[in-house]
């Protein structure tokens, strides 16, 4: 009886440890075979293998995950675009990347395991009323750039700018916009930054050693950071509760990410 319940724990783990990105169609090696075989582009973008997302994958296979994924990047004059292709051949159901649960970036990989021993982390944990978006795009204004994070090779292969409607300009674009959207966009412009004003320079001040100023004075910092987990994060559903968790998968986003950047996307832990 004792084996038994040894083992069912040890299942109920399994079954919670794994994220799984499955083909839903039949996919074909991609970019990859095209820049091996030398195929001719009809585009005057540069395709470039993406260092920083290849050392996301290494370090999600450092984790115990796999990825049968590649990724490059184009640098064009219109603007640089990224993504994945596979590595392989792969037919409909079958997995193209494996990430585990504790390589995702969110509140309980992130915030929560690291209260014990982060400042920054052991204050947001106290701050999480505010809601998990708002705490992890504090984390990630934070974390983005430093090097010494464990966090850094996953974080790298985000961008580096924003591009969703948040950072659009609408003195230059607003001619091109319905006069409802503009006021939409210029609403939740506005909103996100009434959020920033009412936390910072404040907890700079009460809470210097978890918000240092260098950092949180800056609203591009925490704009930029806004606008990657709106963009990047995804619903991943826990099988043992059907809990929703807001997170970014490393690898997997670079795959699922529609040109929409505020597509609701729900991903579900493998069971079994």
């Amino acid at each position: 009886d004792d084996d038994a319940r040894v083992r069912a724990v040890k299942v109920r783990a399994l079954e919670r440890a794994m994220v799984v990105l499955e083909a839903t169609t039949e996919a074909a090696v991609g970019a990859a075979r095209a820049r091996r075989d030398g195929e001719p582009r009809a585009s005057a973008s540069v395709i470039v293998d993406d260092v920083d997302a290849e050392g996301m994958f290494a370090w999600v296979r450092a984790r115990g995950g796999w990825c049968a994924l590649t990724a490059s990047s184009a640098s064009s004059p219109e603007g640089g675009l990224r993504g994945a292709s596979a590595t392989e051949d792969a037919r409909a159901g079958e997995a193209l990347a494996v990430v585990p649960w504790d390589a995702l970036i969110g509140v309980e990989q992130t915030i929560v395991a690291g209260s014990s021993h982060s400042a920054l982390c052991a204050t947001l944990n106290q701050l999480r009323g505010l809601g998990d978006h708002v705490v992890m795009v504090i984390w990630l204004a934070a974390t983005m750039g430093d090097a010494a994070s464990p966090w850094a090779r996953a974080l790298a292969s985000l961008p580096k700018t924003p591009s969703t409607s948040l950072a659009w300009n609408l003195t230059e674009i607003g001619g091109f916009l319905s006069p409802e959207r503009a006021v939409s966009i210029r609403m939740y412009q506005e909103s996100v930054r009434t959020q920033y004003d009412a936390l910072f320079p404040a907890l700079c001040h009460q809470v210097p050693d978890a918000f240092p100023l260098a950092i949180f004075g800056d609203y591009a910092r925490f704009l930029l950071a806004y606008d990657i987990w709106t963009s990047y994060a995804m619903k991943v559903q826990d099988p043992e509760t059907d809990a929703l968790a807001e997170v970014i998968v490393p690898g997997v986003y670079l795959c699922n990410h529609a040109l929409n950047a505020h597509s609701v996307r729900y991903t579900r832990l493998e069971q079994g």
